[in-house]
């Protein structure tokens, strides 16, 4: 239920805001900001939006990288030269060991893709390659060249645990989570600066209201002084009004400073010079959110991080556990190539009269004795899996939870905006009769201070409300990342 404020609002917020429907401005005035545009700014221009985007972008780009090695990778490998000049053992033909001075330089060149298969954990390998070996005697040289035109290969795990499948659906959750937290941040950053509006938005009133009070109690001291001569109040009641004017003045000097502080932190949230000067419009009009406090649960449970993150989580424990089950167990691995090669002195020829190549192996492990410790370690991975599933359910009642609440306090707090509003309109009301019935000497002195504090804490109050509804608000869009008000699932910028 969204309710209007226009007919509760305070004689100055209403000032502004009709300042603000008119869009204009003095050309000496400093600029109008509205919450709306500080939080647009600190998302996009301020230190902690600007950093927050640098760690999103670092985690797709990251991402990116991860897809793309799972695409055929290309390379180029080789030795170009590599001499070797040593004695070396060489065996005769009647089987006796000559050591015999050599002279060699090996050269090799090759061209390989290999291509990952993530539903079965294997690789497959294309290749082609050209060799040469130089022999240097004394007298002569020979030259040997060995081709590999083509060679296609596989390497694949059997009953092992299966690496690539588990990366690829981590990777992908993990891209998830980066866009959501960073849709949080973004959300956190606009509850920080409606903090840091709020700041200096009530400091720039109270200033305001603390000049009104320094001239009224200057005014009224005045008069007191007098109805003192003329023997029409007491030298009590005197001293109370000049004391009043003090405070006053004093309070003057307080709120100035503030103000400057507050603008001044307001200024660096935004990214901006401290120096920078702005008048800031105060954001009466609320927005209409419908929320129901289960909507707000279920939002939560969709779209949060958290709630990505308990995937994560499973898919971790189901990792440990699967990993543990197949290195405990028999595994082999399958190494098989097939292509074409040829030797020959002269180039050319080295890539005719191609002979067959071709290898297969098969390598296998098996624990025979482990003495319990592989089933120890599978117990212990499942046992693991079920804790987690555990932790999972409770984080999740918690995530609900919160944003159930939260939602809920955002409708009362709408409720509240409303009566503290009308409260202030009163009490400035209020504090009108009590000064003009102290003026014609209808009251006390004491009464129409009763007035003034009472008008001060009912504007602080309308001001506080306001800045809970907000905060209120852009938390329950961090805690759902959903947007209420136009009904959709917030994402990345």
């Amino acid at each position: 239920m969204v309710l209007s404020l226009c007919l509760l609002l305070p004689s100055a917020l209403l000032a502004q805001t009709t300042i603000q429907s008119g869009n204009t401005a003095s050309p000496a005035s400093p600029p109008l900001l509205t919450l709306q545009e500080c939080v647009r700014i600190a998302r996009e221009e301020s230190p902690l939006g600007i950093a927050a985007r640098r760690d999103y972008e670092s985690s797709m780009f990251d991402y990116r990288a991860f897809e793309a090695s799972l695409l055929p990778q290309v390379s180029l490998n080789g030795n170009v030269p590599n001499f070797v000049r040593s004695i070396n053992p060489i065996t005769q033909p009647d089987g006796t060991v000559q050591f015999v001075p050599q002279s060699q330089m090996f050269s090799n060149l090759s061209l390989t893709a290999t291509q990952r298969v993530p539903f079965t954990g294997g690789d497959v390998i294309l290749s082609t390659g050209l060799s040469r070996i130089d022999l240097f005697g004394d007298t002569r040289s020979t030259a040997l060249w060995q081709s590999v035109p083509f060679q296609i290969g596989i390497r694949q795990p059997i009953f092992q645990f299966n690496s690539y499948a588990f990366d690829q659906q981590s990777r992908a959750l993990q891209r998830t989570i980066a866009e959501r937290r960073y849709v949080e941040t973004l959300e956190t950053i606009a509850m920080n600066i409606t903090n840091a509006f709020f700041d200096a938005y009530i400091a720039e009133l109270n200033l305001e209201n603390a000049n009104l009070n320094s001239a009224i109690n200057d005014t009224l001291y005045q008069l007191s002084k007098g109805r003192f001569e003329v023997g029409k109040i007491s030298e009590n009641e005197l001293l109370q009004s000049e004391l009043a004017t003090m405070n006053a003045r004093v309070n003057k000097v307080r709120a100035e400073l503030a103000l400057r502080r507050t603008q001044y932190t307001l200024q660096i949230s935004l990214g901006r010079s401290p120096d920078d000067k702005v008048s800031l419009v105060p954001p009466v009009q609320l927005p209409p959110v419908q929320v129901i406090p289960e909507r707000a649960r279920a939002q939560a449970l969709a779209n949060r991080s958290e709630a990505t993150n308990f995937d994560s989580r499973r898919l971790s424990a189901a990792r440990t556990l699967e990993q543990a089950r197949l290195t405990n167990g028999f595994n082999a691995t399958l190494s098989a190539s097939l292509g074409y090669n040829q030797t020959n002195g002269e180039l050319p020829l080295a890539y005719q009269n191609l002979l067959s190549q071709s290898r297969a192996n098969i390598s296998f492990q098996m624990p025979i004795l482990q003495w319990g410790g592989g089933a120890a370690q599978v117990e212990s991975a499942r046992a693991n899996e079920a804790q987690t599933e555990q932790l999972i359910i409770a984080d999740g009642l918690t995530l609900g939870q919160e944003a159930y609440f939260q939602a809920a306090e955002l409708t009362l707090l709408e409720q509240q905006v409303v009566l503290s509003a009308k409260a202030d309109t009163i009490g400035q009301k209020r504090f009108e009769v009590a000064k003009n019935r102290y003026i014609i000497g209808k009251i006390a002195l004491n009464d129409f201070f009763i007035g003034q504090n009472d008008k001060d804490a009912a504007r602080q109050n309308y001001l506080q409300t306001l800045r809970s509804y907000w905060v209120a608000y852009y938390r329950l869009r961090r805690l759902t990342l959903f947007d209420f008000e136009r009904n959709f699932r917030l994402t990345p910028p």
